[in-house]
């Protein structure tokens, strides 16, 4: 089965410099993916919520020279 993305995106983010640490683990039959996100010398914001390949995505980021971001998604492991 083939999906098509459906998100609503608003982001404004500059960054000097980015890092991404992410991880998977299955709970029943729900597979839970998490990914954080570190910025420095950052400004801005993101914001993500959707359905991508029938899993719930939420992400959000926020900077003020240092900054954090995290991104939640849901869906039936495979």
């Amino acid at each position: 089965m083939i999906s098509t993305p459906s998100y609503v995106n608003i982001s404004a983010i500059a960054s000097l410099h980015s890092e991404k640490v992410e991880g998977k683990f299955t709970i029943f039959v729900l597979q839970i993916s998490v990914e954080g996100t570190g910025h420095i010398g950052a400004v801005g914001a993101t914001g993500k919520i959707g359905v991508d390949q029938c899993k719930l995505k939420v992400e959000g980021n926020a900077s003020a020279l240092l900054g954090v971001g995290v991104s939640v998604s849901v869906g039936l492991a495979d």
